[in-house]
């Protein structure tokens, strides 16, 4: 196995523990949908997380597959880069659902930690970009990867901090369309 196999591998299982903890989630709000308050702005959300944690997975391999040198750093930020969107996916839904529960209470209760946790994780990705090319490979992104960026820490930081619903549902629809076009623009395919 190569370096990178092994780094794939723990970065697999770490992302794999975020889809399993949204899924069982997802299971659970279906199992008990008459009984449970659900609130469509997290349920975007949840998707939202489920779609970072397959593009930070597929990103991984597109950008770092060709790595023969890993040095301690660039390793480093990728795990706390996949811890950061794993704490994302276990503060988005209750751990423990139960009957009667309120999912916009839930959600506007962990907002400040949810969305401070998503402030950093576009700091992560911009820092994961440097160490593996510099500017160079940040402006070969183009424009959309750094308003993405820039966007990502202002609006996070701002949803942080405030408990406006129309604000909130703006965001998470637009985390969505931002998502789906860097999927587009950025990953298309691996080869």
């Amino acid at each position: 196995m190569s370096t990178f196999e092994f780094i794939s591998v723990l970065l697999s299982i770490v992302v794999g523990l975020g889809l399993a903890r949204l899924l069982s989630g997802v299971g659970r709000i279906v199992e008990i949908r008459r009984r449970v308050r659900f609130y469509w702005v997290q349920g975007v959300w949840v998707i939202n997380i489920i779609l970072l944690l397959v593009v930070f997975w597929w990103a991984t391999l597109f950008s770092h597959a060709e790595n023969d040198v890993w040095p301690f750093l660039n390793f480093l930020l990728l795990l706390v880069y996949s811890i950061l969107i794993f704490l994302e996916a276990v503060l988005i839904l209750p751990t423990d659902l139960e009957e009667g529960a309120d999912l916009e209470v839930h959600f506007f209760e962990v907002r400040p930690w949810f969305f401070s946790l998503l402030a950093l994780t576009s700091v992560a990705e911009l820092f994961d970009t440097l160490l593996h090319g510099g500017w160079a490979r940040v402006v070969g992104f183009g424009p959309y990867y750094m308003g993405i960026i820039l966007c990502g820490v202002v609006i996070n930081s701002i949803a942080a901090r405030t408990d406006n619903r129309r604000y909130h549902g703006v965001v998470a629809i637009g985390f969505f369309l931002s998502m789906v076009g860097w999927i587009l623009v950025g990953f298309p395919e691996i080869g």
